[in-house]
């Protein structure tokens, strides 16, 4: 889809859009930055001043930018006191108050869990426009994402990578820190061949003003609670957590649709057993990810802890 112009943005925001067309809106603002600028700042948002490479960010002197995204820019930069690249999460201008103090407990608190499966954070602040930044550990490899197009990593691989990913999330639910996206592009692969995960709590923070989305996260990975309003929590992440072991053991989504009605609709149906090269193991894994893919939440398994332990023993 291009680019929104100012009339239909306006349309969105005064609720004057069909259900497919408002459907199609936000699935393009949820990954183009340029429209959700525009809207931000039809609804009032004022932007501050870009940063850029060569710019300093407190003690931090941005050295590149490694990327762009709908909830702000990542950058490699230095650090000039313990004197170390790092990379910076330099979150948008728009986040105020509640969801910035939120925000910034959460970062603190996963800053202090020190998981080996967790992207460190070493610092979190916020710069004289008073946008939230973080400063992670830098590390070179390439997404789950990437990982999983062509040809796929040997079964074993993956589900070790399944199960390093299911125990992050556990720590991070032990010190009271929701995910809230997990999916394949939020776990970085490193050059050690080892998952670890990122982007904690990012997506409960892409509600935009005013209720123009309804719902955060990623179509394909939301728990249907979610679909119907919903706000995330430790069920909803199990069920993304579910959905993502479930790519990585067959190489195709859990559930897809034409639009969210149809996506909706399809995760309230059992879940086929896919053909698998290894049928015990794959059916042992199947019914593991299927309690964590309840249509209920109550159904799903007590805890990602239990799911993870679950999956270790039908992945033995």
């Amino acid at each position: 889809m291009p680019c929104l112009d100012e009339n239909q943005l306006l349309d969105l925001v005064a609720g004057e859009l069909d259900a497919a067309q408002r459907e199609a809106f936000e699935r393009h603002l949820d990954g183009c930055a340029r429209c959700s600028d525009e809207l931000l700042a039809l609804v009032g948002g004022v932007r501050a001043p870009t940063l850029g490479v060569g710019d300093r960010l407190g003690r931090y002197r941005l050295l590149r930018r490694l990327g762009k995204g709908g909830m702000g820019e990542v950058f490699a930069a230095h650090d000039e006191w313990l004197q170390r690249e790092v990379a910076i999460k330099l979150l948008r201008a728009e986040l105020h108050g509640v969801e910035r103090d939120t925000l910034l407990h959460e970062a603190r608190a996963l800053a202090a869990l020190q998981h080996p499966g967790i992207v460190r954070v070493f610092d979190v602040g916020t710069d004289d426009d008073g946008r939230c930044y973080f400063a992670m550990e830098l590390i070179a490899g390439a997404t789950l994402r990437r990982q999983l197009r062509g040809t796929l990593p040997p079964l074993a691989t993956r589900l070790r990578w399944a199960l390093q990913i299911g125990e992050a999330l556990a720590a991070a639910h032990d010190v009271g820190v929701v995910h809230g996206d997990v999916k394949p592009d939020n776990v970085l692969i490193s050059p050690a061949g080892d998952a670890l995960l990122l982007d904690f709590g990012l997506a409960r923070l892409r509600q935009a003003p005013h209720g123009v989305a309804r719902w955060a996260g990623t179509p394909a990975y939301l728990a249907p609670e979610q679909h119907d309003g919903a706000l995330a929590d430790e069920r909803s992440d199990q069920f993304a957590y579910a959905a993502t072991v479930h790519e990585l053991t067959w190489g195709s989504v859990a559930f897809a649709g034409r639009d969210l009605a149809q996506l909706r609709a399809a995760k309230s149906r059992a879940l086929p057993l896919p053909p698998s090269p290894e049928r015990t193991r794959g059916a042992r894994v199947h019914r593991v990810v299927t309690r964590g893919l309840a249509p209920q939440p109550a159904a799903r398994w007590p805890d990602v802890h239990a799911m993870v332990s679950a999956l270790r023993a039908a992945t033995a």
